[in-house]
């Protein structure tokens, strides 16, 4: 309808884009939220969002959020699998993974914890 008003090509572009960026970070916002990141699907949800916001040209700060969250997401499944393993190397790659991604928090100190009591145990032997 626009178009057929005459408004200018050029306004119709930016207008497009700039519904583009928000619908794109709308959708990142959303993958983002805290009730989502249980799903089985949320990493691959968050993947897509992201690619859809940079894509879209959202602003650099959401998107590196969104990419934290993602790193962070990866490391709490890497931590919960380490833990449930009981493996020593397992438990030494989730722990550098969360630190790289930044996390911090329960789950972090009981695979440290855990970690601690095996390097303790093989000492005493």
């Amino acid at each position: 309808e626009a178009r057929e008003n005459g408004l200018p090509e050029e306004m119709l572009q930016e207008a497009e884009g700039a519904l583009r960026r928000l619908a794109a970070a709308r959708v990142l916002a959303a993958a983002m939220e805290p009730i989502v990141a249980g799903r089985a699907d949320f990493a691959s949800n968050l993947r897509a969002a992201l690619e859809e916001a940079r894509g879209a040209g959202v602003d650099a700060a959401k998107v590196k959020a969104g990419e934290q969250r993602l790193r962070g997401g990866a490391a709490a499944k890497a931590l919960a699998e380490a833990i449930a393993s009981g493996s020593e190397d397992k438990l030494r790659l989730a722990l550098e993974k969360a630190h790289e991604a930044g996390s911090t928090g329960r789950q972090v100190e009981e695979a440290r914890n855990m970690l601690e009591r095996m390097v303790a145990g093989l000492e005493l032997q």
